[in-house]
């Protein structure tokens, strides 16, 4: 097997801005913080990238068969292909780490810095990032590295449900001429954060909204139901101050009833793919990704949306790519287009996948 070798060495930041500059761009850089942003800038007519960036939680473990080098390898390229691939968000699914000690999160915040003041990323945050190796449950050693504080020196940083807590985060972008807020939830979100949740969206009515949260899809490719113990289902017990939502819920809660609500991406389990029509008629589309179970725990798989808007056509380019490996997955759950105009998934081989009246 083919491993490419990373080093971890950023390119030069100033050549970046003045390549922006020249192209009539306009970056605001914040100083004395420890995690900047650089806004996503949107060409007109250029088609833009999003990329998800799946469970994460196993490049830690070199004792397991992976090497630490994986998830630098995965946040290098994207910091290296920024500009030709038109880079403009990063979202992680979540299980960013494999348990919750001060060890795996500086590990995950050294990389997930190379992208500081490169390009925005969004977190979700997964079973895995608030579980202790001592069973307790908590989200204190993911608010103590990733602070709240220093989102917010973003102008994209839109607010959060509890102060100082980032789990549950909304977040205001422009890409093209599309207006967009990404909402970030929680593993198994209870009522309160899925009503909040559903005044963001209300709020911001005339604005696509992407939903990232990490538990969702099931391996049938339907949304996980309550109790559904082939899909890892534990919310109804998983936080113990009261009871939180699966995938199914989510949906009748939250995603069904705002026809701007147009992804949900999320990981935990491996990729399934759903087009479901909203109580407005709109189609949602639904992805997921997981690559934990492959070798070196995932071989630095990751998923990259290539969003191209035209006078009679809206589409959304799905690629999946290793920058490890240096290679692409091409089965048809791997390559596909997203007609968002016509509300369908364009495949090669597979059939399509379920769609829910």
């Amino acid at each position: 097997m083919k491993i490419k070798m990373w080093s971890v060495k950023s390119p030069s930041y100033s050549n970046r801005i003045i390549y922006f500059l020249l192209l009539g761009w306009v970056s605001t850089i914040y100083s004395n913080c420890s995690m900047d942003f650089a806004d996503p800038i949107s060409f007109s007519e250029r088609p833009y990238t999003i990329v998800l960036l799946p469970d994460t939680q196993k490049y830690k473990h070199e004792n397991r068969g992976s090497t630490v080098h994986i998830f630098s390898s995965q946040t290098q390229w994207i910091v290296d292909h920024v500009l030709d691939e038109n880079i403009v968000l990063v979202l992680h699914l979540g299980d960013i780490v494999d348990y919750s000690n001060k060890d795996q999160w500086n590990f995950a915040r050294q990389n997930l810095s190379i992208m500081d003041r490169i390009v925005p990323y969004v977190l979700a945050v997964g079973n895995h990032d608030i579980l202790h190796l001592d069973g307790k449950k908590s989200t204190r050693l993911f608010n103590e590295f990733f602070k709240v504080d220093n989102f917010k020196k973003s102008p994209s940083f839109g607010g959060v449900f509890q102060e100082n807590r980032l789990e549950n985060s909304y977040y205001i972008y422009s890409f093209q001429t599309k207006n967009y807020v990404v909402l970030s939830l929680q593993y198994c979100p209870n009522d309160q954060i899925l009503e909040w949740a559903n005044k963001i969206v209300t709020k911001y009515s005339e604005s696509k909204v992407i939903v990232v949260t990490h538990s969702y899809l099931g391996k049938n490719g339907k949304h996980i139901e309550p109790g559904d113990k082939t899909n890892l289902s534990n919310c109804e017990t998983f936080w113990p101050e009261g009871k939180g939502n699966e995938g199914k819920q989510i949906w009748e809660k939250l995603i069904r009833k705002h026809s701007n609500i147009q992804f949900v991406f999320s990981g935990h389990l491996p990729g399934s793919r759903l087009i479901s029509k909203g109580l407005n008629g709109n189609p949602v589309f639904q992805l997921s990704a997981d690559y934990q179970d492959l070798e070196n725990g995932g071989n630095g798989f990751l998923q990259l949306l290539k969003f191209s808007i035209e006078k009679d056509k809206e589409s959304v380019s799905v690629k999946t790519y290793s920058p490890l490996l240096d290679e692409y997955k091409t089965d048809s759950g791997s390559q596909f287009e997203i007609d968002l105009k016509n509300g369908r998934l364009i495949y090669t081989n597979l059939s399509p996948p379920l769609m829910e009246k």
